[in-house]
């Protein structure tokens, strides 16, 4: 917007700015926004990242240099300033009574609360972070509580509820809370009509103890209760057998016992053609929800999801001197703490390679950008005298959405001379021999060309490609 006596101020400014009549939109600018790269605002905090006009918003949401305040400040006054990924470590150093860890999606944690009006707690577990704003009410013995989460990567804040739990009492408030964006609506006023309150007189010894326990929406608990396995406990998926009494049991199981654990009948292959049909209808959290994963699907769905679930283990992306495994959201930081010299946060990297006339070499480096995690391998071959590029990527993609990376050789004295091949990122890890079967190739001709110093420059450039239906 355009405004008058003061000129072009940008959409935050444009919420906080009351003279509205004052402004016009600056459509002219615009225009020419669209057709420009630009930094990222937070450029100054690190990030190297230059977009298009129409990957601005998308990689604001996932930035990992995006400063936050102190999610305390309003009990504490704490002017601390930091990255998404310091919070944790910042509430667990400088406000160790008010940061929680959590396990398994549950969160414990102790008040005063008949001591305490206002308080915060930062709850985090891998690479999720959530403020749960609490307040107690003295006089009637009642304790509010709002939660919201700290965005970062590209979940939504209503894909999230959670339940207050009281330890060591009856009580469990089973309603399915929705937690908020924290970036939308978490202000110093306490919105009383979004909060879930707790009637502490109604309950008897530790009232002092709570537990928040991240919930799946529309799975329910007391079906699934009746699909575990009586062996194994896992939930039974189809095909499912059961013993000439009824117990049933899962496919893997029932492979290694010929009789019932529970009453001694054998199995002679009957199906429980209901139960399986039940199942069809039925949503099941991933494999992987003890490690954190919320999600809940058809079992139509839930196969494709689980081969890449952000929650599932994975080992590390320079498998070949690393024997680390991890789910992806803690690859990050697990290649910025043991391989920050392989690790590249930008979406283009230009290196200076050695000829091989010896051996064949292989090497790997990741390039983070996008908010996904890129790794890009090199091979020059001396059996077929060529060198190859492949870039495979990891991390939570939109199916209509691929990654095209672009390999180019440049001359060291003509800067107009180049060698310029593209192809599109594969969606998964390949670590077996075939790794370079479909791949961008140059052969040792084209590499002379550009040869200086027993060696040669390229570039690595990883952009979006949209794929239309």
């Amino acid at each position: 917007m355009l405004l008058k006596h003061v000129g072009n101020i940008c959409e935050d400014c444009v919420r906080s700015e009351k003279t509205e009549t004052l402004m016009v939109r600056n459509l002219a600018l615009e225009t020419v926004l669209e057709n420009l790269e630009m930094p990222c605002r937070n450029t100054n905090n690190g990030c190297q990242e230059r977009l298009g006009y129409f990957d601005m918003l998308t990689h604001d949401l996932i930035c990992t240099f995006k400063y936050y305040t102190c999610p305390t400040r309003l009990v504490t006054n704490c002017n601390w300033k930091g990255s998404f990924t310091d919070i944790a470590l910042h509430a667990a150093t400088d406000h160790q009574d008010l940061a929680v860890k959590g396990y398994n999606n549950y969160f414990p944690f102790n008040i005063a609360v008949f001591d305490t009006d206002e308080t915060i707690r930062i709850l985090y577990i891998d690479d999720e972070c959530f403020v749960l704003h609490i307040r107690c009410d003295v006089f009637v013995k009642q304790l509010r509580c709002i939660m919201y989460y700290i965005e970062n990567k590209e979940e939504n804040a209503s894909d999230i509820l959670y339940t207050i739990i009281q330890t060591h009492s009856n009580n469990i408030n089973d309603f399915s809370h929705k937690i908020f964006s924290y970036k939308k609506d978490y202000t110093y006023a306490f919105d009383e009509e979004r909060a879930v309150t707790i009637d502490l007189l109604l309950h008897g010894s530790n009232l002092n103890a709570f537990t928040v326990a991240l919930k799946n929406p529309e799975i329910d608990d007391k079906i699934l209760k009746h699909l575990e396995c009586v062996v194994c406990d896992y939930l039974i998926k189809p095909p499912i057998y059961q013993c000439s009494v009824g117990h049933n049991m899962c496919n893997t199981c029932v492979q290694k016992l010929q009789k019932c654990p529970l009453c001694q009948a054998r199995y002679i292959g009957t199906r429980n053609f209901t139960l399986e049909a039940l199942c069809e209808d039925i949503r099941f959290p991933c494999t992987y929800h003890t490690r954190g994963c919320r999600a809940n699907l058809l079992l139509t769905e839930l196969e494709r999801h689980e081969s890449a679930c952000l929650s599932k283990p994975f080992e590390c992306p320079l498998f070949r001197e690393c024997v680390w495994m991890g789910s992806l959201c803690k690859h990050e930081a697990h290649l910025k703490l043991s391989h920050s010299d392989k690790l590249i946060f930008n979406s283009y990297n230009k290196t200076h390679i050695k000829v091989s006339t010896t051996e064949n070499i292989l090497e790997m480096y990741c390039m983070i950008t996008y908010g996904t995690i890129f790794r890009v391998c090199h091979k020059q071959s001396m059996e077929t005298k060529k060198a190859y590029w492949v870039v495979q990527v990891r991390g939570k993609t939109d199916e209509k959405e691929t990654y095209r990376y672009e390999v180019g050789l440049l001359h060291n004295q003509n800067k107009h001379k180049h060698h310029i091949k593209s192809d599109i990122c594969r969606r998964s890890f390949n670590n077996n021999k075939n790794m370079f079967a479909k791949s961008i190739t140059f052969s040792s001709e084209d590499i002379s060309l550009f040869s200086f110093n027993d060696g040669f420059t390229c570039y690595c450039k990883i952009s979006r490609a949209t794929v239309e239906n």
